[in-house]
């Protein structure tokens, strides 16, 4: 394995080209097709992930009280 092939930036440049090279064969109206799709599976992808991490402090507060709060109230 090459040095510089385990950086993710280089794994995204290599994905662009090779995405640019297989528009180029399509018809201008597949290709903004294609580009459409790619970009929905992105934007889905993207909100799905940062929904996980605003998520985490709202299921706190779902859980049960404690003990010692419960016998107080």
């Amino acid at each position: 394995m090459a040095k510089g092939n385990n950086k993710p930036g280089n794994n995204i440049q290599r994905a662009a080209a090779i995405l640019e090279e297989h528009f180029a064969t399509l018809t201008p109206a597949q290709e903004k097709k294609a580009r459409k799709e790619l970009h929905d599976l992105a934007t889905r992808v993207s909100r799905r992930a940062r929904g996980k991490a605003s998520r985490s402090p709202q299921t706190a507060s779902n859980r049960p009280p404690r003990r010692s709060r419960a016998s107080i109230s």
